[in-house]
């Protein structure tokens, strides 16, 4: 049995491709799939409502929620108020799912010890040239191949649930879930999912930006947890040879990274926690 949480901004141009993916899933366990809908001017959700049929005739529960109030930690937390099942996948709405991604996790969930579980990362191909570059060199970065980095698409059993209350007013809720497991708790499917890289060089600079402010926040507000991040080779042979074969995109990934830090040190962390779009 497992709940899916979809917290949904804006998300007129991406979230079918989104439900489109869920629906494709053969998942041996009851589904919930919850729209958690908040500050929306757009059709997000219409065209959540226009998947009603689809998902009951494919055995999926679909609840859609509300909100004026336009903040992601708040629309995870009033999902989890709605929630029937007490495992939970939480899945941003550009995001779409491999074939047997949910079989796979509902099977790493089955278990009374507390588990995370993410797919392969998989990181599609956009319309930006300089989204391209970055990605390339990103993905073959050690943190991106090898360990379970649940951007985008985390799951947690019921014990694993119960490690935290509501979600904290902060930016990065997926790494704060993600501190609260040892590396021997953190599980990676075989199925993948797709997540794509911000599009355009300012807004990938501005993402950047928000995501080491993120990381900031969350160190000073959980210094604990922080501690419990284990170190990672930020470069090895693979991902050397990827920047020396790949020129320009190595010049384009150090441009947008450097941008980015100094963006994030020029401006103040702050605890307030605004919901901006990554594309």
């Amino acid at each position: 049995m497992l709940t899916i949480v979809i917290p949904a901004f804006n998300e007129q141009a991406v979230i079918s491709d989104c439900l489109t993916s869920l629906l494709h899933q053969e998942c041996k366990a009851p589904v919930e799939v919850i729209i958690s809908a908040n500050g929306c001017v757009d059709n997000t959700v219409s065209i959540s409502e226009s998947y009603r049929a689809r998902f009951i005739d494919s055995g999926f529960e679909l609840k859609i929620l509300q909100s004026p109030i336009g903040n992601k930690n708040h629309a995870l937390n009033l999902a989890d108020t709605h929630a029937k099942y007490a495992a939970r996948l939480y899945l941003d709405a550009d995001v779409t799912c491999s074939t047997g991604l949910l079989n796979e996790m509902v099977d790493a969930l089955q278990t009374k010890a507390p588990v995370y579980v993410s797919g392969d990362l998989s990181i599609p191909a956009g319309e930006s040239f300089y989204s391209n570059a970055y990605g390339k060199i990103w993905r073959s970065l050690p943190y991106i191949r090898n360990t379970v980095t649940g951007i985008g698409c985390y799951a947690v059993n019921e014990s694993g649930r119960r490690l935290w209350g509501a979600f904290p007013t902060i930016h990065s809720d997926d790494k704060f879930v993600r501190m609260l497991f040892s590396t021997g708790q953190r599980l990676k499917t075989r199925a993948s999912y797709a997540w794509p890289v911000p599009q355009g060089f300012f807004t990938l600079i501005k993402v950047r930006s928000r995501w080491i402010k993120g990381n900031k926040q969350f160190k000073n507000a959980f210094p604990d947890l922080a501690a419990n991040d284990t170190k990672r080779t930020q470069l090895d042979f693979q991902s050397l040879a990827t920047m020396v074969t790949n020129p320009v995109a190595t010049l384009v990934f150090m441009s947008i990274y450097g941008s980015a830090a100094l963006l994030a040190s020029l401006s103040s962390v702050g605890n307030q926690v605004a919901w901006s779009r990554a594309r």
